[in-house]
């Protein structure tokens, strides 16, 4: 399904990609080419109002601009029942599916918006920004010091690709490409394990809470996942299945799905996808999966 929606995803971004380009202009010291603006002829109103949800109108009356609304409509197309463009996403994310979240973010006060405020179970989604990945075209980014959200584009170089809504005033607003530095960004969604149906949600079932063997490589590895939804990795095995990882070498989130989980590990931001081994000799106790969805991985618990 994830494959499928990061498909939807392309065609839907490079419906605007491929517009003309209404202007160019530098914004901050940024390039940035103009694809749709609130005020214009009737087409151009209708589209902004359609990849946007807003109009001049609205915008004018409520101070505010379209980024956040850009991105809602954005994954309201890929099917999605949250709001992406919430502006406090990445917390939203890592709270347990339907739970409230521990405190209002600043920017409800700001802007006087009022969400419902419930957790979307899906921390492992989130990525914070780091060297030692990248995002991929199509996942939702978040700024870390303004309230902004936009959709990558292109990540491979220094320079980044983006489209955002929000680049303009409430008077005027634009729907923009542009080239932007990456040091701005405090992490993002990825579209991948956001759709890939495993979620955050109640109990951490006891069929996988504690100590497991993986297998990688030829190499033994130990897992231990808590109830919390975090699951750490060292090369020491446990004294006792009591014992806590304290030489732990990466830490990462996990989502469930009945009898499969995914794995992001935080350091590497590599993922990892586990299942039940169907008919296996202990009923809770052996797993396979795969590494990048490229190589094997075998676990049992310990």
């Amino acid at each position: 399904m994830a494959d499928n929606k990061r498909g939807v995803a392309w065609s839907y971004l490079d419906e605007l990609l491929n517009r003309r380009v209404l202007h160019q202009r530098t914004l901050s010291g940024v390039v940035v080419d103009d694809l749709l603006a609130s005020k214009g002829t009737k087409e151009m109103m209708g589209l902004f109002e359609k990849y946007t949800g807003t109009t001049a109108e609205k915008l004018k009356a409520s101070g505010g601009t379209s980024c956040a609304g850009f991105v809602n409509c954005y994954g309201q197309y890929l099917g999605s029942k949250d709001a992406l463009g919430s502006f406090d996403i990445d917390a939203r994310l890592k709270c347990f599916l339907g739970s409230f979240l521990p405190r209002k973010p600043n920017w409800q006060a700001a802007w006087g918006k009022q969400p419902d405020g419930r957790g979307i179970g899906k921390g492992h989604a989130w990525v914070p920004r780091s060297n030692a990945t990248r995002p991929k075209k199509g996942d939702i980014f978040l700024a870390a010091a303004h309230l902004h959200i936009g959709i990558v584009i292109d990540a491979s170089g220094d320079t980044w690709t983006t489209l955002e809504g929000g680049q303009g005033t409430p008077e005027l607003d634009y729907v923009s490409r542009k080239r932007r530095n990456s040091d701005g960004i405090k992490g993002w969604v990825d579209l991948d394990l956001y759709f890939d149906g495993t979620v955050q949600a109640g109990l951490v079932p006891k069929w996988l809470v504690g100590w497991w063997k993986v297998n990688w490589r030829g190499q033994t590895y130990y897992y231990r996942f808590d109830d919390r939804y975090e699951v750490k990795w060292t090369l020491r095995p446990p004294a006792s299945p009591k014992d806590i990882p304290l030489d732990a070498r990466d830490t990462g989130n996990f989502g469930l799905d009945i009898n499969r989980l995914t794995i992001r590990w935080g350091a590497t931001g590599s993922v990892e996808r586990f299942s039940k081994v169907p008919g296996g000799i202990h009923d809770d106790g052996q797993m396979q999966g795969t590494w990048n969805d490229t190589e094997r991985l075998s676990a049992e618990k310990l």
